[in-house]
C-alpha cells in the first residue's frame, strides 16, 4: 500500500495559541522517527481559545515563519471573521513579512523538492532532529525544537511572543561546518 511511504499527516484542529506552535517544530521532526516526514498543519491555529476572540499577528506571522520551513505549508482556519489570515488584511508591518515569507517559501521549493527526491531515495525525511546529522554530540539530542529541514538548512523557530520589542531564540550549531544566516549570508562563526 502506497500510503506509508508517501503520508501526508495532518496534526489536527489546534488552538491559536503560543502552547500549540511552540510543540510543532519538535513534532514535525520527531515524526520522522517512525517515517512520517510529511506534516501539514493549520498554520495559525485552526479555532480559538476559550475566552480569546482575535487572531494574535504575532503569533500567526511566528507561524507562517515555522510553515515556510516545514514539509508542507497550508493555512486553514474555522468559518469566523475573527480568524481572518488573508495577508491582506493585515496592517503594513505584518503584510510585509507575511509577503516575504510566502516568497521566501516559493524562492526555495526548488530545494525542497530536492529534499523530497531526497527523502524517497534515502528514508530520512526533509524535517529531522539534530541527533540525525549529529548523533555523537550531546547537544543534538538537547535543542528540541530546532531541525534540519533537509541537508543543507538549520531551523530554529521562534516559537515565544517578543519582549519589549524583540524576539529571540537560543540556537545550537555544530562545530566543524560553516554555517550563514540565510538569506544575508552573514558568517556564524561557532565559537566554544
Amino acid at each position: 500500500m502506497e500510503s506509508h511511504r508517501y503520508q501526508i499527516g495532518f496534526s489536527g484542529d489546534s488552538y491559536s495559541i503560543w502552547k500549540s506552535l511552540e510543540f510543532l517544530p519538535y513534532f514535525n521532526s520527531i515524526a520522522s522517527s517512525v517515517l512520517y516526514g510529511y506534516w501539514s498543519h493549520d498554520l495559525g491555529g485552526y479555532q480559538f481559545a476559550k475566552g480569546v476572540s482575535l487572531l494574535d499577528k504575532e503569533l500567526f506571522v511566528r507561524w507562517m515563519l515555522f510553515g515556510a520551513f516545514s514539509s508542507i505549508m497550508r493555512t486553514h482556519s474555522m468559518k469566523n471573521a475573527a480568524m481572518n489570515k488573508e495577508p491582506c488584511t493585515f496592517d503594513q508591518t505584518y503584510l510585509e513579512v507575511l509577503h516575504n515569507t510566502i516568497q521566501q517559501r516559493y524562492h526555495i521549493a526548488p530545494y525542497v523538492y530536492t529534499m523530497a527526491r531526497k527523502t524517497y531515495d534515502e528514508a530520512i525525511s526533509i524535517c529531522r532532529l539534530m541527533y540525525y546529522d549529529y548523533s555523537e554530540t550531546d547537544e543534538a539530542y538537547q535543542f528540541k525544537n530546532q531541525y534540519m529541514f533537509g541537508g543543507e538548512m538549520l531551523v530554529a523557530p521562534i516559537t515565544s511572543p517578543m519582549k519589549e520589542g524583540f524576539a529571540s531564540v537560543k540556537v545550537w550549531f555544530s562545530e566543524g561546518n560553516d554555517w550563514y544566516e540565510w538569506p544575508q549570508g552573514t558568517f556564524l562563526k561557532v565559537v566554544k
